[in-house]
């Protein structure tokens, strides 16, 4: 493939500056404990199979397009989850689809698969260009001349978890909620990245960040708990009698039967997939949000190309439709792109499942691997200019090949998200909304934000912008 160096780039947005070295132990655990995207060095995104030491435990990273491939998609029989992401998200998602393996996995998938058809285009479509327009008054209320400086990632967790709240439960939440929700979002993350990072080198003291994200996430429950229990039960008295016309995701979830034994979800087990279903809807999609409005803010003369596109798109109407959507060619590529530089999810830790040898590296059951989107989506051999913000890459036919196999926001293979037509769908109606309505830009003397990561990529402090509005 070759590498257009030569090709114009807007800019180089930032990203942890990788160390010349490997770290060492301590230094690893004490920098990795805030962020495991900090504790990369420069081979980390040129290797095809990286590995580290670590306590009583095989540590491998895969940087290969085959070889992640083979793990994704080939044989993940021989790479299931690992237990230690599972451990990681227990407390918040417990034995929902995301953790689990095998059979136990495939019953859920079947299971939960068909309430995804409350995601559809035509089904939410609506319901996502409602909450984006009262998103967007709340913004116009908050950035009255233009010039005060806006924190866009509690604004872009309200909208997506408001989203996924009309879909999955048929009720919107309020501001104040989704605040409430943000706050322990990145509180659990804190928690669980430290609990995880100490499992990882064998260091007494992770049983206390266990159970302080088990209290922060009782916190979020509480948003989606009463009512998935009350519907449980009043299903229940009814002796679990298929609901005719499902309404939303939990409706669905409530008619889900087990695809051997024919029974339906005991009430914990409905709570865990709600709870991934609401954080896997919610909380990625804000980070893809958050990131994709900096990079447009930071580019004026790539917002004035998607002004244009909006506008005609959306003519004199303050509405947009359906069929729209395929019409806003710049703007997808310019969410693809930002998927690309900081990808949500950055890491799937995987667990060895047998004994095998992989470029000569010696690997034994129980041994961790991870596929990195953030690491093979920024390999220069795949990706000319790799760190440097490019929308026109995804029309450039040399980096076809790259889309294909060194591209994978969403995973890859039989555990690809089922959500990804449902967030795609949403940013494209967020963004040209928000776009239509505002022009954005990076305050003066406003900091670049810093990528961290746990279990999605944020920024470490907030992104603020100055929105304008347009008429």
């Amino acid at each position: 493939m070759s590498n257009q160096g030569k090709k114009k780039v807007l800019f180089t947005p930032p990203f942890p500056k990788p160390y010349k070295f490997k770290l060492g132990a301590i230094a690893r655990l004490m920098v990795g404990a805030g962020s495991w995207i900090h504790t990369l060095y420069e081979k980390s995104y040129t290797m095809m199979l990286g590995e580290i030491k670590l306590p009583g435990i095989g540590y491998f990273i895969a940087n290969d397009p085959d070889l992640i491939d083979r793990i994704l998609r080939k044989a993940p029989e021989d790479f299931p989850k690992h237990r230690f992401l599972e451990d990681m998200l227990r407390p918040l998602i417990g034995q929902s689809m995301f953790a689990t393996n095998g059979a136990v996995w495939e019953a859920q998938r079947k299971m939960v698969a068909p309430s995804y058809a409350h995601t559809q285009s035509s089904r939410s479509f609506g319901m996502m260009q409602d909450a984006t327009l009262e998103l967007c008054e709340a913004i116009g209320g908050r950035a009255k001349t233009g010039q005060e400086r806006v924190s866009i990632d509690p604004f872009m967790t309200h909208i997506t978890a408001d989203i996924i709240c009309r879909t999955m439960l048929s009720k919107p939440m309020t501001l104040e909620q989704s605040l409430d929700l943000f706050e322990a979002a990145a509180k659990y993350q804190s928690q669980s990245q430290c609990y995880l990072i100490l499992r990882f080198h064998s260091v007494p003291g992770a049983g206390f960040w266990y159970n302080r994200a088990k209290k922060t996430a009782k916190r979020i429950h509480t948003i989606f708990k009463p009512d998935v229990e009350k519907r449980y039960n009043e299903l229940k008295k009814n002796g679990f009698r298929l609901i005719d016309d499902p309404k939303d995701i939990l409706d669905s979830l409530l008619n889900a039967r087990h695809p051997d034994t024919g029974e339906p979800f005991e009430v914990q087990d409905l709570l865990d997939q709600i709870a991934l279903i609401f954080l896997a809807g919610h909380e990625t999609s804000a980070s893809a949000l958050s990131w994709t409005l900096y990079l447009i803010a930071s580019c004026p003369h790539l917002q004035t190309r998607l002004h244009s596109e909006i506008d005609a798109v959306f003519g004199d109407s303050d509405l947009m439709g359906l069929a729209s959507l395929k019409d806003m060619h710049h703007l997808r590529n310019t969410f693809a792109e930002s998927l690309r530089l900081y990808p949500p999810i950055s890491f799937f830790m995987r667990e060895i499942a047998r004994s095998m040898q992989i470029r000569n590296k010696e690997m034994h059951p129980g041994d961790i691997i991870t596929v990195s989107p953030w690491l093979i989506q920024r390999n220069e051999k795949y990706w000319p200019c790799p760190h440097s913000f490019d929308p026109d890459r995804f029309d450039d036919p040399e980096q076809k090949e790259a889309q294909k196999c060194a591209y994978m926001p969403f995973g890859k293979g039989p555990r690809i998200c089922l959500g990804k037509g449902f967030a795609q769908q949403e940013a494209m109606i967020v963004l040209a909304h928000i776009l239509r309505r505002f022009e954005i830009s990076m305050p003066e003397g406003e900091k670049a934000p810093e990528p961290i990561n746990r279990l999605t990529t944020r920024p470490k402090k907030a992104i603020r912008l100055h929105f304008k509005p347009r008429r």
